[in-house]
């Protein structure tokens, strides 16, 4: 796929098994979850991550 054409971040998770897509315009994707609950701690983990390398305040 060409960046410019879908410029987004693909990560994955093992655990919970989820597969985040965050786009340049701060809004994110998340498939694969099983629960409500995945999704939420899939987000806090993606914050931390992004708070720990500065790209979050």
């Amino acid at each position: 796929m060409e960046p410019e054409q879908f410029p987004r971040l693909v990560y994955r998770l093992s655990d919970p098994k989820v597969v985040i897509l965050l786009f340049g315009s701060g809004k994110l994707v998340i498939t694969g979850g099983r629960k409500l609950e995945d999704a939420a701690n899939a987000v806090d983990r993606i914050v931390e991550e992004l708070k720990s390398v500065s790209l979050l305040r």
